[in-house]
């Protein structure tokens, strides 16, 4: 909000040595308000979050140990896939996380 005002002063000696004496114009206008926005008064923009990650096709139990290289590749495709659909491949045969020990 900006506040503008307007006054005009006028000033008149006085002879009895009393100096400069400052009297307000009665017929000077009200103070003026002005609405303007600021920039503390916008709303800020938000953040608009992500989209929530759509599940992956469940493959089924497509998959075997065999089917790996590497035991760090089997993990990949373990660790991409469970959250959704649990060991659907059974990978992991005693249930500790790991996807085919054996392999190296």
């Amino acid at each position: 909000m900006i506040v503008l005002s307007i006054s005009l002063v006028a000033c008149s000696s006085s002879s009895s040595g009393g100096g400069d004496e400052v009297e307000e114009d009665p017929a000077a206008p009200t103070p003026v308000i002005v609405d303007r926005p600021t920039p503390y008064s916008q709303p800020r923009p938000t953040a608009v979050p992500p989209p929530a990650p759509t599940p992956l096709e469940n493959p089924g139990n497509s998959k075997n140990c065999e089917d790996f290289s590497t035991q760090e590749e089997a993990q990949a495709w373990y660790d991409r896939y469970y959250p959704y659909y649990g060991d659907i491949a059974d990978l992991d045969r005693d249930n500790d996380g790991i996807a085919c020990e054996a392999l190296p």
